[in-house]
């Protein structure tokens, strides 16, 4: 039962890290409609994999696995698999995070600050309102 269960998992993961994959093209592309479908995706694989540790808690792993060295080759794969995904989680965020960046400089240089005070040789403030498209006529 075990062995069932350690091939469900490491498929899971295999599609999980497969769909990570895929996120991360979105990202970049900035495919929104791809992205929320990838994420819905992601989801579900990961309640699956949270379903099936929490079957294998339940089972007598440790004593299966001195009976059958093939469990213990499983479970390393599934601990391989796992740090991929670990790292593909980071890649993915890091990207994320950069576009994210690269939009708010791109709406501080559109719009400009929303109102910066520079100060005069006097010390009198000087309030400053975005001037980038202000006075062009169209």
């Amino acid at each position: 039962m075990s062995l069932e269960l350690l091939i469900q998992q490491e498929s899971c993961l295999e599609q999980l890290l497969e769909v990570m994959k895929k996120e991360l093209t979105a990202i970049a592309e900035r495919d929104h409609q791809a992205l929320t479908d990838l994420v819905a995706l992601k989801e579900e694989l990961l309640k699956q994999i949270t379903n099936i540790d929490n079957t294998l808690a339940q089972t007598n792993l440790s004593a299966e696995r001195k009976e059958n060295p093939v469990l213990d080759k499983k479970i390393n794969t599934i601990k391989e698999l796992l740090e991929q995904c670990k790292a593909q989680n980071e890649a993915n965020f890091l990207a994320a995070n950069q576009s994210q960046i690269a939009v708010n400089k791109l709406r501080t240089i559109l719009f400009g600050a929303s109102g910066t005070t520079t100060y005069g040789k006097k010390g009198t403030a000087y309030s400053s309102s975005p001037t980038l498209g202000k006075g062009i006529k169209a």
